[in-house]
């Protein structure tokens, strides 16, 4: 009886340890699979477009005049105070 015990106790240590190797042999599969799908990405995509967008931005900002005028000039504004308004009214 107790031989069976041993031989029970042993099997569950190897599954044990078998479980473990699958475990990890699964992690560095699933690892390996995701730097390269990331590489993958990686390599399609192109984000030297939106560079080149904004330096066209800032070249038309550069263009521009820098001297500004007033195109019309009002002297009738109310005030902002209350006291001047309820005054006037």
């Amino acid at each position: 009886m107790e031989n069976n015990y041993n031989q029970a106790e042993q099997e569950v240590k190897e599954t044990a340890v078998e479980a473990q190797e699958n475990i990890n042999n699964a992690a560095k599969a699933a690892e390996a699979e995701v730097a390269e799908t990331a590489a993958a990405i990686e390599q399609k995509s192109n984000w030297g477009w939106l560079g080149l967008l904004g330096l066209l931005g800032l070249f038309g900002l550069a263009g521009r005049k820098k001297e500004t005028t007033v195109v019309a000039e009002r002297r009738d504004l109310e005030s902002l105070e209350r006291n001047d308004r309820t005054a006037r009214s």
